[in-house]
This record gives C-alpha cells, sequence and structure tokens, in this order.
C-alpha cells in the first residue's frame, strides 16, 4: 500500500476538475487526503466556510462543489440548474458551459432546466430569441425547433 504522502502528491498532480470529480468519490482516504488541496483553492479563491460547515466532514469539498461550475470548476457559475419543481439548486454553471450544446442535452436528459438570467442579472444569451418582422411567427426559428 501507497503511503498518505504518497498518495497527497499524486493527487496533488491531478487537474482540479479530475481530483474532485474523479479520483475523490473513489474512496474515503483519497477524500480526506485531497481536502488540504480543495481547501487551498477555496481560499486563493477568497471562499471562508462557515462555522456550521467548518466541523463537517469534506467541508471545503463541498464548498467547492457548490460554489463552483459543475462541468470546468470555473470560480464564477451565476447560471443556476434545478429540477422543474425544485426550489434549490442542483449544480451551477458558468456562461461558457451553460451555452455548450452538450451540456445543455445533458440537462434535457437528466430533466433539469437551466435559469436563462443568472445571479446578477446577466442574461445567457444574448439574444433568447427573435421574431421576424412583424411577427407572424412564434420566435423560434426552424433550426432550433429541429435540434429540438
Amino acid at each position: 500500500a501507497l503511503t498518505d504522502d504518497c498518495v497527497t502528491a499524486i493527487l496533488a498532480k491531478l487537474p482540479l476538475a479530475s481530483l474532485l470529480l474523479c479520483a475523490v468519490p473513489l474512496s474515503r482516504r483519497a477524500a480526506d487526503l485531497a481536502e488540504p488541496l480543495f481547501r487551498a483553492e477555496c481560499e486563493a479563491r477568497g471562499w471562508r466556510l462557515q462555522r456550521r460547515m467548518a466541523s463537517a466532514p469534506c467541508g471545503w469539498r463541498r464548498m467547492l462543489r457548490a460554489r463552483s461550475c459543475a462541468v470546468c470548476l470555473a470560480p464564477s457559475a451565476p447560471f443556476a440548474v434545478r429540477r422543474p419543481a425544485a426550489t434549490a439548486a442542483a449544480f451551477r454553471l458558468c456562461r461558457g458551459c451553460a451555452r455548450r450544446w452538450d451540456v445543455q442535452e445533458q440537462c434535457h436528459w437528466h430533466s433539469l432546466e437551466v435559469e436563462c438570467i443568472g445571479e446578477h442579472g446577466q442574461p445567457l444569451f444574448s439574444r433568447q430569441f427573435h421574431t421576424p418582422l412583424f411577427g407572424c411567427a412564434d420566435g423560434f426559428t426552424q433550426r432550433a425547433i429541429r435540434r429540438g
């Protein structure tokens, strides 16, 4: 078996997204050894644990997952993704990931909805939809209808 120092050195070499989404779910030991790496990343982003989460196991990992983009772990993730009947966000996405077609397809497959207006009021797309002159259509192009 590898020592804790050896495993920590290996985990430190992984990209943050791979560490959070692939390596940590493997075992409790990997999660415990990666927690200082998550703490360093959160502190570098200026995030501090709330008092009630400080005593929880893997609090830094949960904070990183809750505040970062679920796909690329960007520090700013203003677009919440929810189940249709739920009020709490399942996870958050940055603007670039929320616009990606494959991410939107994944959300559609899992019956999730991406908010079109971010938490600071910025729209996901500059034009949500367009209407032709004289308003003789429902606002969506035939190309968009064929995709859906």
